[in-house]
């Protein structure tokens, strides 16, 4: 039998989504005290169409695109990007 559906959608919104608030309170800071910079946020193109049997990949990368795209205006006050890297396909290990 399959994972069940509603643990994979905590996983995949935990380190997708979850993640990005806080690595950038870790690092927003940081990036200030010099003057500025970026934080890159690896997203998907999965984020702009839901494809089937990957709805909640696809949630997960779509709250986390309107993440960057909400830190973005909050840190051009320290002069700050906050940029999305769209990948199509990463090989990456679920498991």
């Amino acid at each position: 039998m399959g994972a069940d559906p509603t643990e994979v959608a905590v996983r995949e919104m935990t380190v997708n989504y979850f993640g990005t608030p806080s690595g950038s309170r870790v690092l927003a800071p940081i990036i200030a005290t010099r003057g500025g910079g970026a934080l890159a946020n690896v997203l998907s193109v999965s984020n702009w169409s839901t494809s089937p049997m990957n709805g909640s990949y696809c949630a997960s990368k779509a709250a986390a695109c309107a993440l960057t795209d909400g830190l973005l205006l909050e840190l051009a006050h320290q002069k700050t990007q906050a940029v999305g890297v769209y990948a199509s396909s990463i090989d990456t290990d679920t498991g």
